[in-house]
């Protein structure tokens, strides 16, 4: 077994080629070198145990296990897969044999052909390759509720929980409809009742002073500030925009379905101090969000800074300003999640001072 630098998918990593199987070329890929190095020191340890294992067998078991292993290969089934079927009360069903790392390869894979969003491709294989992390070499088909149970109890929180289930259960109903495991076990787990705090907004005194420090230490940055602050532009969906999405002088903000969270084209009608702040310039799209929103946040004394602070103030002021219907269609929100979080946040006068923040109105005192 030999162990190489190379670089996949424009990254550094290590590949651990374990030479010919089965007439097949065998190779593993990880990160570091430290996790091909205890990779390949499991595979020499399981190796011997094998090794030892298979000289206490008796002669006519040995002959038996060539036998039926030569089957199961031109089945294209596997002895990890056959047990987990018999386990489960499938064991008419075949499974094709997939190593784990492999499984999170052809799945990233796939998603990427769908054209799903890269940030979610990241973040899918960010759990994955946690999850695999030292076994990448083992059947998918071995993972069962107590691999998924120990990879759950490391969860900080039920949000974090939740998510690590979503990912997991994202892979193993994959490799279900691959063929290569039988049931997924993450059907088995009882999912927990993720509670969400109501939404914090941001006073009118804080927009202003948000404002004011960026327009004082980093002025380039408030087109992307404007955009999510009074029109309720989704983070995601703001570091997409370019300028040749805005029309000021219509006050027209076109946002594409490939742009989109929801991938539908929507069309969001700016109001007067978003077009004004958007008159002094700036970077679009804005790079370093969140180290820069993170510094002015700060010099404007709005810390901890809120959850999705300001869709939540742009959905409230714009809910108490023109209601529902008007406010779902600008935020790309359902009128039933509006009625539900933002009824009643603000009144109508914190709204209208809210939408008289002018790059030059006086300071909120």
């Amino acid at each position: 077994m030999t162990i190489r630098s190379i670089i996949k998918n424009g990254r550094d990593a290590y590949e651990l080629d374990v030479g010919v199987v089965e007439g097949k070329r065998k190779r593993f890929f990880f990160r570091t070198k430290r996790d091909a190095e205890r990779r390949q020191a499991e595979m020499e340890r399981d190796r011997k145990a094998v090794g030892s294992a298979w000289a206490e067998l008796p002669a006519r078991d040995r002959a038996e296990a060539v036998l039926v292993m030569g089957e199961m290969r031109a089945a294209g089934v596997t002895l990890a897969g056959v047990w987990q079927a018999y386990q489960t009360g499938q064991a008419g069903k075949a499974v094709v044999f997939k190593a784990l790392g492999e499984s999170i390869a052809e799945l990233l894979a796939a998603k990427r052909q769908a054209k799903r969003r890269e940030n979610y491709l990241a973040n899918l294989e960010l759990h994955l390759a946690d999850f695999a992390k030292g076994r990448e070499g083992v059947a998918v088909a071995s993972v069962g509720l107590r691999e998924v149970e120990v990879y759950l109890a490391k969860a900080k929180s039920a949000g974090s929980r939740q998510t690590r289930l979503n990912r997991l259960s994202t892979l193993l109903a994959f490799a279900v409809r691959r063929g290569y495991m039988t049931t997924n076990p993450c059907a088995l787990v009882e999912r927990v009742n993720v509670e969400l705090p109501p939404p914090a907004i941001l006073t009118v005194s804080q927009c202003r002073a948000l404002l004011d420090a960026a327009r004082a230490s980093d002025p380039k940055f408030l087109p992307y500030l404007a955009l999510c602050l009074f029109a309720g532009v989704r983070p995601a969906e703001a570091q997409r925009l370019g300028w040749s999405d805005l029309d000021l002088k219509a006050g027209l903000l076109t946002i594409d379905g490939e742009k989109s969270k929801t991938r539908q084209r929507r069309v969001v009608e700016l109001p007067k101090a978003c077009v004004e702040w958007l008159r002094l310039g700036g970077d679009l799209p804005a790079a370093s969000v969140r180290y820069r929103l993170g510094a002015i946040a700060h010099a404007a004394g709005i810390m901890p800074w809120p959850r999705d602070a300001m869709r939540h103030s742009a959905a409230s002021y714009w809910h108490a300003r023109v209601g529902e219907v008007v406010t779902a269609r600008n935020l790309g929100h359902s009128e039933t999640v509006l009625h539900k979080h933002y009824r009643a946040l603000v009144t109508p006068k914190q709204a209208r001072e809210f939408f008289a923040l002018m790059p030059d109105a006086p300071p909120q005192t």
